[in-house]
């Protein structure tokens, strides 16, 4: 069964008309302070009509979650299980809350495990969003009179802005690991990843090298040494095409 129902965050932020009594309020913000034992203390600020977050998360499996079917195969298949700072970060950003999280550390690895949730999430509003246009669309040609939203709208569209190089190629790897493993019924013989060797030379690089480095100019914190590993070019733009899985690189 899909995991797309009338309580599905991503129909509740998208179909759900806002009315101007919303509109009108929306200065009048009131804040709520939470917290959690993984993400410390958060701030809540919203008109008084939004519903808050609850944290820390109420769930502890990825299935209770509304996402597509497909995804959810390829993450019990690679064993993989969500920790609790994943879990309350994934239930903010899948409930589409806007989220400021400045307090990112390298202990246990915190960086990487946000990556993963935050690709999740951005790969299942892609793939709902193009499964809901195709379903629209047949319904149209049977029912011309039939008033969608969506209609005449691009390819869903995901703007990931990262600093370096290396920051791409990390999210082009949890991306890989997220789609193309997809049951057959989920996978579309279309795709397929071009210009990949060109994308490993120029997104790749190698690790810092601690001993060649003395001075003030030495690295030796261990953020620093995650922060700035791999290719730390700033100069770049990369487009991502779900359908062919294709890497454009553009300079």
């Amino acid at each position: 069964m899909e995991n797309t129902t009338k309580d599905d965050p991503f129909l509740s932020h998208f179909e759900t008309l806002i009315d101007e009594a919303q509109i009108n309020n929306k200065s009048s913000k009131t804040k709520i302070d939470l917290f959690s034992s993984s993400l410390g203390s958060c701030q809540f600020s919203a008109i008084s009509s939004d519903k808050p977050p609850i944290l820390p998360c109420p769930t502890s499996t990825i299935d209770s979650f509304s996402i597509k079917k497909s995804l959810l195969s390829n993450i019990e298949a690679s064993g993989s299980q969500l920790t609790p700072l994943q879990f309350d970060f994934f239930s903010l950003i899948h409930n589409y809350y806007d989220v400021y999280c400045p307090n990112r550390t390298n202990v246990n690895d915190a960086g990487e495990q946000l990556r993963f949730v935050i690709c999740l999430h951005l790969i299942n509003h892609v793939l709902k969003t193009r499964s809901r246009i195709l379903s629209h669309n047949a319904k149209l040609k049977e029912n011309p009179d039939l008033d969608y939203h969506d209609q005449g709208f691009t390819r869903p569209k995901v703007l990931i802005i990262v600093p370096f190089r290396e920051s791409v190629r990390r999210i082009i790897n949890c991306f890989e690991n997220l789609l193309l493993n997809m049951d057959d019924s989920e996978k579309n013989d279309q795709i397929q990843i071009s210009h990949r060797k060109r994308f490993k030379e120029e997104y790749g690089g190698e690790e810092i090298d601690n001993e060649n480095n003395d001075g003030k100019f030495q690295r030796t914190s261990n953020e620093y040494n995650e922060i700035f590993a791999g290719n730390i070019d700033d100069h770049f733009r990369l487009g991502n095409c779900y359908m062919l899985f294709l890497f454009c690189v553009t300079n």
